[in-house]
């Protein structure tokens, strides 16, 4: 289970949903986050977010393993 700091859970709450990792990023820098938190924003998929749970669900949700395709594509 994900612990989010004080300061990250602040941010997502003053969050205007929808949004996307994107969004999340550029209003992160404008706040001036941590870099820390900053990162587990980075760490999430691609997609939009509905809500300020639907981004915690996310942080949740267990990282597969690379296959073995997907680590030849990382190294090159």
């Amino acid at each position: 289970m994900v612990t989010l700091s004080p300061s990250l859970s602040a941010f997502l709450r003053g969050m205007e949903y929808p949004c996307d990792r994107d969004d999340l990023l550029r209003q992160a820098a404008r706040e001036g986050l941590p870099l820390r938190d900053s990162d587990m924003l980075s760490s999430l998929d691609d997609r939009t977010y509905s809500s300020r749970r639907d981004i915690t669900r996310a942080f949740r949700r267990p990282q597969l393993p690379l296959s073995q395709e997907e680590r030849l594509v990382a190294v090159s």
